[in-house]
């Protein structure tokens, strides 16, 4: 009887110790916003403006060495003479991608990749279900955050007031009619409020993790199965 009492205290103590959670986790980077480049408009340019530079090896473990181009737009005459984008971030080098609006303005930032249509890349490689674009500003309620992919756009607007640091996920299963594993076509695009400034430190591909027992939960059906048997001693 006290081998049956230890046993279904031990079975009931781990079995309520919960099971490894489900996460996602990183798969593969799309680009982890370290090669420099700088779109800048002041007063006597022409919107749109851009900029194009070639990805560095490494820069990405799934787009290769393409080209990289950042566009700037903006909705309404600059006040100010200034809207700009950086890679990576101007104060410190940290890597990510800045950018900001003058006084006035409300300005839109595009970030094309120039991926061979002949060369189309998988973005499922390794298990990926989304892309992932984690975000830092004071700016980002009412902002406006897209993706494309082969033509069909996904926006995530507005964003909320809180927090200031957030990841957007964009499951490939939103793209209608998209095949994620076949990928000619693709850009991010943020739209901030007027004179907003955002901040892009993430840009890279997830995935959900197959959640597995704990050692201790495992452990715990093991309790659960001694107990049965000694129930069953008992009984005879």
């Amino acid at each position: 009887m006290k081998l049956f009492q230890t046993l279904l205290i031990s079975a009931v103590s781990l079995s309520l110790i919960p099971a490894a959670a489900v996460n996602a986790l990183t798969i593969n980077t799309i680009d982890d916003l370290t090669t420099s480049q700088q779109t800048i408009f002041t007063l006597g340019d022409s919107l749109p403006k851009s900029t194009t530079v070639p990805l560095s090896v490494g820069d990405s473990s799934i787009l290769g060495t393409i080209d990289r181009t950042l566009k700037i737009d903006a909705q309404n005459s600059p006040i100010t003479p200034i809207i700009q984008g950086d890679i990576p971030l101007p104060l410190g080098g940290a890597p990510g991608l800045s950018f900001s609006n003058g006084n006035g303005t409300d300005g839109r930032l595009d970030l094309d990749y120039d991926i061979d249509v002949l060369s189309p890349v998988n973005f499922t490689q390794g298990g990926a279900d989304r892309i992932s674009i984690g975000l830092i500003s004071s700016d980002i309620a009412g902002a406006a955050v897209s993706v494309r992919l082969n033509g069909v756009t996904e926006t995530i607007s507005p964003l909320p007031i809180a927090p200031p640091e957030q990841v957007l996920d964009f499951l490939f299963s939103s793209f209608a009619g998209v095949d994620p594993t076949l990928i000619t076509d693709f850009a991010i695009i943020i739209d901030p409020v007027l004179e907003g400034d955002i901040s892009v430190t993430i840009l890279e591909t997830r995935g959900n993790t197959t959640a597995t027992p704990e050692p201790a939960t495992v452990l715990g059906l093991l309790a659960v199965g001694l107990t049965g048997r000694v129930l069953r001693k008992a009984k005879k």
